[in-house]
């Protein structure tokens, strides 16, 4: 699905930029982490009881941490 941005009272289509590393969007979402989720990131890489989590985050409205990986 197409995905298109406006400027000026013009539509153009945003064209695909692939990534080429998966630790390269990693750290795009992690940097932009509050916007895209609302959440402060906390730990990038975390690791508890031999499980791994890419991103912790947390939830500072609900005092709730979330974690993806």
């Amino acid at each position: 699905m197409p995905i298109y941005t406006i400027h000026d009272d013009q539509i153009k289509e945003l064209k695909e930029k692939p990534f080429k590393l998966e630790k390269h969007t990693q750290k795009i979402f992690e940097d932009n982490l509050m916007t895209i989720m609302g959440l402060e990131l906390v730990k990038s890489e975390f690791s508890i009881k031999n499980k791994r989590i890419d991103t912790l985050g947390f939830d500072t409205q609900s005092s709730v941490y979330s974690g993806a990986s």
